[in-house]
Parts: structure tokens; sequence; C-alpha cells
């Protein structure tokens, strides 16, 4: 079992594969500790129900949500980063028993390393999605668990246009479809995605421009959207399927990178069990080990095997409120006790 300076001084030299702007417009590259985290908070001391508690002495039957917890509670879901900062820790044993895995880091107004290091994962200006994670991990047999996402250098909020992009249900059926780097399947995967491309980037348009102006044609009120999407990490737009085929490459080159960079991520932390939040990036990380991904580190391809399916943080409609986040737990704890995962 690795120590916690171990773990740390690995991974704050692992490059991730994309730079950004820094305050000054220079570009710097991004390390993991710009795009993974733990699972540890400044302040999160009391149980759920505790926390439920304490909301419902406040009375007036005020419901259990971020807002409500904040006032009456005095938690802090900054990310607590003393197994790395603090010396004390550098010598004990890093908690590796279980590894999260996300999907990818989602489109934000400010850039993925704005929070500081770990500060993913723990983002309090979109906070719901922050608390649900927050609550459902809320127990000692999770904390200070490393958290990462399987796709790196992808920035986007949207499960669905990541499905696209990766075409993981025709990966799912056909494995090494998506990575067939020969003209013929390049050009067939662009003539079959570039027509989802172009709806997606018309929605965005139409969604917030930047710019709208109307004109008039024979009669004919036309808007004219403008907006860079490449503020949120989306591509300009491409103008044809031929031309979308250089994005296939490109997205044929994440995928295998974040392969790589995740193996690596593995052999860092060593876990005993992964814990893969939500349908896609459950499906990813098997299509990367059909795709044979993994088949350098058997003990990786072994963990993608045995993963333990977890609902993501960010789900939505039905079975979403704070409350049965806080639930989750259980089921989560039911899934990871002992004769479960050595069965």
């Amino acid at each position: 079992m690795p120590t916690n300076g171990e773990v740390y001084q690995q991974l704050k030299t692992t490059e991730v594969g994309l730079s950004l702007s820094d305050a000054k417009g220079q570009q710097r590259m991004l390390y993991l500790p710009d795009c993974a985290s733990i699972v540890a908070f400044k302040k999160l001391t009391k149980s759920n129900e505790e926390i439920q508690s304490l909301v419902a002495k406040s009375g007036n039957g005020i419901k259990v949500t971020p807002n409500s917890i904040e006032e009456y509670t005095d938690i802090n879901l900054n990310v607590d980063a003393s197994v790395f900062t603090d010396s004390n820790q550098e010598s004990l044993p890093f908690k590796s028993e279980y590894m999260f895995v996300g999907l990818n880091c989602a489109a934000r107004k400010k850039a993925p390393n704005s929070d500081g290091d770990w500060g993913q994962f723990h983002d309090m200006e979109q906070k719901t999605p922050t608390y649900n994670f927050a609550f459902m991990t809320n127990s000692e047999r999770f904390r200070g668990s490393y958290i990462t996402d399987i796709l790196k250098n992808t920035i986007d909020s949207i499960s669905a246009n990541i499905e696209t992009d990766y075409f993981v249900k025709e990966e799912t059926k056909n494995p090494g479809l998506f990575l067939d780097d020969s003209q013929a399947n390049i050009t067939r995967l662009a003539l079959k995605a570039y027509p989802k491309y172009v709806k997606r980037y018309e929605k965005e348009l139409v969604k917030s421009p930047d710019d709208n102006s109307i004109s008039v044609d024979n009669g004919k009120v036309i808007n004219s959207y403008v907006r860079d999407l490449s503020v949120e990490g989306a591509d300009k737009f491409v103008p044809s399927a031929e031309a979308y085929e250089a994005v296939v490459k490109n997205n044929q080159d994440k995928y295998r990178k974040s392969a790589a960079l995740f193996v690596k991520e593995c052999q860092i932390i060593q876990p005993k069990h992964l814990i893969v939040l939500g349908k896609t990036a459950q499906t990813i990380v098997r299509n990367m080990r059909a795709d044979g991904l993994f088949d350098t580190a058997p003990e990786v391809a072994q963990l993608a095997d045995n993963l333990i399916e977890s609902q993501h943080y960010s789900k939505q409609g039905k079975g979403s409120s704070t409350v049965d986040f806080m639930a989750y737990l259980q089921t989560l704890l039911k899934k990871t006790d002992d004769d479960v995962v050595n069965s």
C-alpha cells in the first residue's frame, strides 16, 4: 500500500494532456492535481441523518436542500487535501481500498484548475452535484479515496454528447470499431456523427449566443446567432463531414491517451476496487477493457472486470433530491460490503 507522500509525488508530476491559459495568458500544462481529487471535505463530521435532523429542527417544514443545509449546519465541502499537504501524514498509508471514477470534466464558466489543486469534484459555484456526491459517500469507508474521470482532455456537461463523440454504443457492440483508424472507417464515423454535431452546435447557439442580430430578407425575419463555443471547451464550428474527420481522429487519440493515463492512475493509487459513477462512464471503462487498452496492466483489467456500479452524482429526475442522494449512501455501502465485493 503506497504512502500519502508517494502517491502525491507521482500524481503531481503526471500530465493529463491538456493545457490552459493562466492569468497572464500563458499556456500551462495541467497535471492530475488540476483534474482529480480526493473524497475529503473541510468539514463534514455529521452523518446524513444528523444533517437532516438539524434542518428539520429549524421548523417551518423546510426541505433538505444544499441551501437549507448551508443555512442550518456548519459543513464545508471544499476539499481537505491535508493527506498531501500535512507533513505529519506523509508517511501514512494512502486510503486506496476504493477509487471513484467519473466520466469527464463538465463545462464551467471557470477553468478546470481555477479552484486550485484537488479542487475538482468540490465546485461550490454549481454546488448541487458537490453536495450530492458528498452525501452519497458520507461514510468513513470512502473518506480519503481518490476520484478521477475516465476521459481526460474532454470538457462537456452532457453525457449524450460524450456517447456520440466516442461512439460508445457502437463500440460496445463492436469492440475496436471506434479505434479503427483506416481512412474508410474514419470517413464512415464522421458521416455518422456530423449531423448530430450540427444539431448540437445550432442548439447551443440559440440557447445562449454572444450576439444576436436580426435581418429581413424578402419579408422573412432571419436571426443570426454568433457564439464562440471554444469558451466552454467545445470546438469552433466544423463546416463539413469531411472536415469532421479530424475531430474523429482527435477523439480517438484522446480515448487512447485517457486509457493510458487511467492505467497510470490505477498503478499509483493501487485500489482494490473501482466505483464507477454513471452508466456512460461504466460503459467506457468496459469498452476500453474490451479494446485491449488495459492488456499491458492485468491488475487494471481485473479492476475493470469487477467494477462496482454507482449512480452519478449529477443524476436528474425522479430520485434525485438531496435526501435521495443521502439515502443512496446505504445502497453504496451494501454494494461495497466485504461479502459482496469478495464474492
